[in-house]
């Protein structure tokens, strides 16, 4: 970048380009791992309520349950690789979603 006497950047100036990536602590073998605990966890407890209580009625409350968790596991695995990236040409800024490469 070259700066000129006005304080602004001169117009041939080389671009900018910012990257900002997710932290990602959960890898996808990790997502599954997690997802697989907590569902052997609330259908084994629902599955036992259902047996020893007799509250069956538990049992499509926790499969929907388990329905949601999934989607909002695959959202984020799905999203898991997406960037932002802020670019500076000449005079203009662009800021776009890009996939991580």
């Amino acid at each position: 970048m070259n700066f000129v006497a006005g304080g602004g950047i001169d117009e041939c100036a080389a671009e900018f380009v910012y990257t900002a990536r997710r932290n990602n602590s959960l890898s996808s073998s990790g997502r599954l791992l997690v997802f697989g605990f907590i569902l052997t966890v609330s259908l084994g407890i629902a599955v036992g309520f259902s047996l020893v209580f007799g509250a069956w009625p538990i049992m499509p409350f926790a499969g929907i349950e388990m329905a949601v968790l999934y989607f909002a596991f695959r959202y984020g695995e799905r999203r898991a690789d997406m960037a932002r990236e802020l670019r500076r040409e000449l005079r203009r800024w662009t800021n776009s979603q890009v996939r991580k490469a």
